[in-house]
């Protein structure tokens, strides 16, 4: 298939013109670097910042439990007096 896209629509496949940039030598190329290790970082970001999110409601529902724990600890000594 891209062969004859080659063949037939030259110009479709410089359709980026970073790539074409970059083919021709220009430099674009650190561009391209750049975005692909940006788009390769991707997953690792959103995978990241998923399990924080995970670890703060985990700490925030353990301190809730313990504020609750504490409220009827001190709830049932003041009616024993």
């Amino acid at each position: 298939m891209s062969i004859l896209l080659w063949l037939f629509a030259p110009t479709a496949i410089f359709a980026c013109p970073g790539c074409g940039q970059a083919i021709d030598g220009s430099g674009a190329s650190n561009g391209i670097i750049a975005i692909y290790s940006i788009l390769a970082g991707m997953p690792f970001l959103i995978i990241g910042s998923i399990l924080v999110g995970f670890m703060i409601m985990k700490r925030r529902s353990s301190q809730n439990i313990t504020e609750q724990t504490e409220e009827r600890s001190e709830s049932k000594g003041g009616n024993e007096n």
